[in-house]
């Protein structure tokens, strides 16, 4: 999707024959969206009408928000000073080829999920280089907002995070935390080892 977005403003054809696009966002705001405990007042998601269609003949809304709210991109600016911002991340990295790796039957809660567990859920002779790894855990549907979502989640485990790198695979999607962080206690700077791996 954002691939083809950015043929289009370089003024490319957009052709979509053949293509399967797969939109992997949950609704924000929705009530199966997640909030941290630890943040749940800086997550609400505060929406205030400008211009209304009874008073002004349109709709306009000014909309505020946590920037790690729903479904989200993190980059290398999240963990480390001088990363790279989310405005200079190429659109191409965002999209591509991506494969499913299937955890639902075996994602429990505080499930480390490990290169092993992930090999074994491949398709037989992928190649992980420059493909997006889908982790469907199934952990979303299962629990929706609750705070279960941040506090009991399977996570990827930092032996995962280095393997994936090695496999220089383009990206990953996961519908449950990256990290394993029972405890709700304020970030500091030896914390999140999976993130600051991966990023």
């Amino acid at each position: 999707r954002f691939l083809s977005a950015l043929r289009v403003l370089r003024g490319e054809p957009l052709s979509l024959a053949g293509r399967r696009l797969v939109d992997l966002t949950a609704t924000l705001g929705g009530a199966d969206m997640p909030v941290s405990p630890q943040l749940a007042q800086a997550m609400r998601i505060v929406r205030e009408p400008v211009n209304t269609h009874d008073r002004h003949g349109r709709s306009n809304t000014r909309i505020t928000l946590l920037t790690h709210s729903g479904t989200h991109v993190d980059c290398p600016y999240h963990y480390f000073a001088e990363g790279t911002t989310i405005d200079h991340v190429p659109l191409e990295r965002c999209a591509g080829p991506g494969v499913r790796v299937d955890l639902r039957d075996v994602a429990q809660a505080h499930l480390p999920i490990t290169p092993d567990l992930v090999a074994a859920r491949l398709p037989p002779g992928v190649p992980l280089r420059d493909v997006i790894l889908i982790f469907h855990t199934g952990w979303l549907e299962r629990t929706g907002g609750d705070a279960r979502y941040f506090l009991e989640n399977p996570h990827l485990t930092p032996e995962l995070a280095h393997w994936l790198v090695l496999q220089r695979v383009k990206a990953i999607a996961v519908d449950t935390q990256v990290e394993h962080a029972p405890a709700a206690r304020p970030p500091d700077p030896t914390d999140s080892p999976v993130h600051r791996i991966l990023l």
